[in-house]
Order: C-alpha cells, then structure tokens, then sequence
C-alpha cells in the first residue's frame, strides 16, 4: 500500500462514498494536496492535549446547546430520540472489545466523521481504525476519575460528540497520516483533536456543523 492517497485512489475514493456532500469531497479534496506538502512534525506538536484544547471542547459543546448525558437512563432516552445512533463495525472500523455497548452511541455527525476517516484510511492501508471510546455519562465519567488520572472532570465525552481511536493498532505512517489528517480538519474549524501518548490514543470531538 501506498504511505498516503494518491490522486488517483482519492477519486476512486469520493465515487465510492455514498452520500458524501459536495463540501466534504472539497475537504478531503485540500487532505490529498496538502499530504504532499506539509511536515509530519509540525502537525505532531499541534496536537499536543492542554487545557485549553479541554476549553475549546467544552466551549464548542455550549455554543452549540449540546446536553451533557447525566446517566445510563437519560443515554437511553437519547438514543430511542435518535440524538445518538450507534456505530458498527465494518472492514474499516473495528471496535474494542473490551468497550461498554453503551459506550458504542455518539452523535450522528460524530459517526458521519469517523465514517468518512476510517474509510479513507482503509484504502490508503488496506488496515481498519479501531475504536477505543464514544459517549460517556457523566456518572461513567466520575468512576473513572477514581481508577484513571486521565479521565479529566471536564472530559466532553458526556456530550457525545467525542470518539477516541487507539494507535496500537498503527504503523509509523498511519500514525502520519492521522496526524496530518486531523490538523487539516481542526484548521477547518470541524473538529478538536489531541494526540494522547499515556494512553496512546487520538482523542477527537467533531462538531456539529460537520455533516
């Protein structure tokens, strides 16, 4: 396989996507472009986590009115309101096994995100993303501070609208390739992406306005 798209894959790609919009294929059209041209480096120190990356997340998730999901009752209630819809495994998207079904629902545009990413990856590596973390309840989120420093108080994961994706699944280049592909969308204003290395995953909250 190929380190990163070639134009050619790129335009197999965008006809075999079903029900891409034209914005999107505009986007992924600048990924393809702008792999070829920037450093690796740079894109690694820009996903550093920080506080104000948390700030930006949860200030994102106020401007637009997200509910934080208070408990296992109220995560119910939404997905039978469809507000969260589940995500499936396919040849480009594995699950953890080890992961709560409850914690298999996010938002849809969270799930169009992962979709769109995951598929493109898998025709640049012919290898499948795997999925280590959707939605969490506030409650979830409160037991996990007791056994995980990492599980930060102020975690947008109750929102929905956050996903992480493991890489110990990666290669050093798929590992680029995320990186790369994350700041681009970040510097579109779609998403919030970290890049975690004590638990080793790409942290991501997607914006609504992603569709």
């Amino acid at each position: 396989m190929a380190q990163y798209l070639t134009m050619a894959n790129f335009l197999v790609t965008v006809k075999q996507i079903q029900n891409l919009e034209e914005s999107m294929k505009t986007a992924l059209f600048l990924i393809v472009v702008l792999f070829t041209s920037i450093d690796a480096g740079a894109f690694e120190a820009s996903l550093l986590g920080s506080k104000e990356s948390m700030k930006r997340q949860n200030e994102m998730a106020d401007k637009e009115k997200l509910t934080r999901i208070v408990d296992d009752a109220m995560l119910e209630r939404m997905k039978k309101r469809r507000f969260l819809v589940e995500i499936t495994e396919n040849d480009a998207l594995k699950i953890d096994p080890k992961l709560d079904p409850k914690s298999r629902w996010v938002r849809p545009w969270t799930k169009r995100f992962l979709e769109d990413a995951s598929t493109l990856h898998y025709v640049a590596f012919g290898k499948p993303f795997t999925l280590s973390s959707g939605t969490r309840t506030i409650q979830r989120q409160k037991e996990l501070q007791k056994t995980n420093a990492n599980a930060s108080k102020i975690s947008a994961h109750p929102t929905g609208s956050v996903i992480d994706l493991t890489k110990i699944f990666m290669r050093k280049q798929q590992i680029a390739w995320m990186q790369r592909y994350l700041l681009i969308f970040e510097k579109l204003g779609l998403i919030e992406a970290t890049e975690e290395h004590e638990q080793s995953v790409f942290h991501v909250m997607v914006f609504k306005h992603y569709k």
